[in-house]
């Protein structure tokens, strides 16, 4: 606790101690706090391979309300799936993953080949379908949200009696 890194310095290595299914390093990122309510998506923290970047985004409903456990699919330009994850869970307890300060996502593709993808979901029946950029080295950012025009409410309309 309190020891200061660098850029390069090692901060773990691969073993296989505790409760674990297999050799691993884990690593978390707290800020504010020394509690696992304090852990912030440590992939935003992890510079990506070479030739690689990352996708942060946030998913939310037509009221720009964040939506919670929800399915997010990464496809290549040729339509085939890269990557699938969900979006954060923010239950109130231990395990949760806070958002940036900064980026304010809540969902994360890390280690994503530099070129062009589609980030696909589905919000109330509506597919969403954004195109984002990835480049080498850096986080490119993504909002999927329905449009309003889609999530309005069919107006039903009456007849108009003949004269």
């Amino acid at each position: 606790t309190g020891q200061e890194i660098a850029t390069g310095d090692p901060i773990g290595v691969i073993g296989n101690t505790g409760a674990e299914t297999g050799s691993h390093v884990h690593w978390e990122v707290r800020v504010g706090g020394d509690r696992y309510g304090d852990t912030y998506n440590p992939v935003l923290w992890m510079v990506p391979y070479v030739g690689h970047g990352t996708i942060a985004g946030r998913i939310m409903d037509s009221r720009d309300d964040v939506l919670l456990d929800h399915d997010i699919t990464l496809r290549n330009m040729g339509a085939a799936v890269v990557a699938a994850t969900t979006s954060y869970i923010f239950d109130g307890t231990v395990n949760q993953v806070n958002s940036d300060p900064n980026w304010e996502e809540n969902f994360v593709f890390g280690d994503v080949p530099a070129g062009r993808y589609q980030v696909v979901t589905v919000v109330n029946g509506q597919r969403i379908v954004e195109e984002v950029e990835v480049f080498e080295g850096m986080t490119s950012f993504v909002e999927l949200k329905p449009s309003i025009a889609a999530t309005a409410q069919p107006v039903e309309t009456q007849p108009t009696p003949a004269p």
